[in-house]
């Protein structure tokens, strides 16, 4: 009799499953495949809106990809019988992860005698799984409205805003390369005229902007790999993964970019994934916690722009105002000055 699988045995067999899809596909797509995947829309709870986060992300994106899904919402099998939704008959569950690294725990305040609750950390994490269902296999839930996409005019004012929110130099030059300089903390692009177009330039700044957060002054990663090595390796599957991520929350249409996307390049991340599945989880969390620091500046310099714009516009309405204003008191002036005649 076979011994009962724990939820970690699950967990790392799901993990592989993931890891060897990834595997394939990049070994016959290439980098295609992680444009392939940024053209969907960010997986999340159909019921209470909750975005999935790292390799949960990574995964329900990468099962909707080979199931041609175009509605990114799941949910479970409780809160979609819950809703009084049906679910299709044969219809396939994913496996999703859930680790707890705290508890939480009640204790008397020493001065106000009052129970107060706090988290600790626990010993070593848990770890439980859950299944999800997509919203394609679901019937009686409203259907899902695709968001608009970023239109062609508004890419430079995207490239412009993502530019100011950079915490390091951008330079563009005559060159035929993409790359960020850790020593000199400052990312070097062709110059813009030599992209195919403007969303190739958006999704290759985003590339170099997702190395430039590891700077040590942001969130402080390892970027001394050199080209063939693991960390090389590591800390480019970060990269692009964001950047795969940025596209996506940014709305941005996928489309071809300069990219050096050499077979020794693809295997150098098949490899390291092959050793250690938990490495794509790994990348995935790092990968997020990138998306979201340049997200929070990039939101913080486009609200800047629109109050600087909405200021602008106020302005003319301003000027007339007080021109109509003027025309009326001279009006009243003369008015007046005719009575006294």
């Amino acid at each position: 009799m076979s011994e009962k699988k724990t939820a970690f045995d699950i967990i790392q067999e799901e993990r592989r499953k993931l890891v060897e899809i990834i595997i394939e596909n990049l070994d016959k797509k290439g980098i295609e495949w992680f444009k392939e995947w940024s053209s969907l829309c960010t997986p999340h709870n159909g019921i209470n809106g909750t975005e999935y986060h790292g390799g949960n992300k990574l995964k329900l994106g990468t099962i909707a990809l080979l199931n041609d899904y175009k509605d990114p919402r799941w949910a479970t099998f409780k809160q979609i019988a819950d809703k009084g939704y049906k679910l299709n008959k044969g219809a396939k569950g994913v496996v999703c992860e859930h680790w707890r690294f705290s508890k939480t725990i009640e204790e008397i305040n020493a001065e106000t005698g009052e129970i107060e609750k706090k988290n600790v950390p626990l010993r070593s994490p848990s770890v439980s799984y859950f299944k999800v269902f997509n919203f394609t296999e679901v019937e009686g839930a409203p259907a899902f409205e695709i968001p608009e996409r970023i239109k062609d005019e508004k890419i430079q004012e995207v490239i412009r805003n993502l530019e100011k929110s950079s915490k390091c130099l951008i330079e563009y030059a005559n060159q035929d390369r993409a790359c960020y300089i850790p020593s000199k903390d400052v990312i070097l692009l062709p110059n813009q005229d030599l992209f195919t177009n403007d969303l190739a330039l958006a999704s290759t700044l985003l590339h170099e902007m997702a190395h430039s957060t590891g700077h040590k002054e942001r969130l402080d990663r390892d970027l001394t790999g050199e080209f063939g090595s693991p960390n090389y390796a590591r800390e480019e599957l970060r990269a692009e993964i964001s950047s795969m991520f940025l596209q996506n929350q940014l709305n941005l249409p996928v489309t071809d970019r300069q990219f050096e996307n050499n077979q020794e390049y693809i295997r150098s991340w098949i490899s390291i994934l092959d050793k250690d599945p938990n490495e794509i989880y790994r990348a995935s969390s790092d990968a997020e916690d990138i998306a979201n620091f340049i997200v929070k500046e990039y939101k913080g310099i486009e609200q800047t722009v629109e109050l600087e714009k909405s200021i602008k516009e106020k302005e003319p309405q301003i000027q007339v105002v007080d021109i109509l204003a003027l025309k009326k008191e001279k009006e009243q002036e003369k008015e007046l000055e005719m009575n006294d005649d």
